[in-house]
């Protein structure tokens, strides 16, 4: 794991395998102690280096402050020790007009974003009928609203939630930032972040092809959950 400020890699000092050894970066000796082990604990991570098999990345006494050091530890399951792993997105969004009509596609199933009555967003196969179809309004800061053709609400994460899981659905125009989509490139399809989340993105709820699968937001893996294309149908 590499630090892209310093290009140095992820390191427990002298290879310890001894609880409260220091985790700093180093230059890459392709050694155990800059080899990481990921487990995923329902969506966080608990990483442990090779050089120790019973100790882990954590945050020193739990600290919640800026600065607080980063050491091995015995595993525990503790908030400490669970980590999120995202990727990160191009830092500039795509811009693919100001005002256009289009069917969102996800990519791994060919199938398109639509409405569940009354309002959850789901995927489903494709056909003409205007739940199917959204029209995207481009807003000053690069995001869009994206309004369904068919019951003229937008696309709306729940709650204004930034949580892993929370649901995807339409909803009256309230101005909030669960109603403002940013758009990003990856390859020739996209990744939709919703302005009041950092780090996750429009998601098919475990990568179901089914119809009537479940949309929600999850932390951004650029899987093919997570990539849709944006099929214009007008401007």
């Amino acid at each position: 794991i590499k630090n892209v400020k310093t290009g140095k890699c992820l390191d427990v000092n002298a290879s310890s395998s001894s609880a409260g050894a220091n985790v700093q970066v180093w230059d890459d000796y392709n050694n155990a102690a800059q080899s990481w082990n990921l487990y995923d604990v329902n969506g966080k991570y608990v990483l442990r280096p090779s050089c120790s098999s019973n100790c882990v990345l954590d945050v020193v006494n739990g600290g919640v402050k800026a600065g607080t050091n980063v050491a091995t530890w015995t595993y525990n399951a503790s908030n400490a020790q669970m980590f999120t792993i995202s990727h990160v997105l191009p830092s500039t969004p795509a811009n693919l007009g100001a005002s256009f009509t289009a069917k969102i596609t996800n990519a791994a199933s060919g199938k398109n974003l639509s409405i569940y009555e009354p309002r959850n967003v789901v995927i489903y196969h494709n056909s003409t009928s205007p739940a199917q179809q959204w029209k995207f309004t481009r807003q000053s800061d690069g995001s869009y609203k994206i309004k369904n053709v068919k019951y003229g609400t937008l696309l709306d994460v729940d709650g204004a939630n930034s949580k892993y899981g929370t649901n995807v659905q339409i909803w009256t125009d309230n101005g909030n930032a669960a109603q403002r989509w940013f758009i990003y490139s990856v390859g020739d399809k996209y990744v939709l972040r919703p302005a009041c989340s950092t780090d996750c993105v429009l998601d098919v709820n475990a990568g179901s092809s089914a119809d009537n699968a479940n949309v929600q937001i999850w932390s951004c893996n650029k899987g093919g959950a997570q990539l849709f294309k944006i099929n214009k149908i007008s401007t």
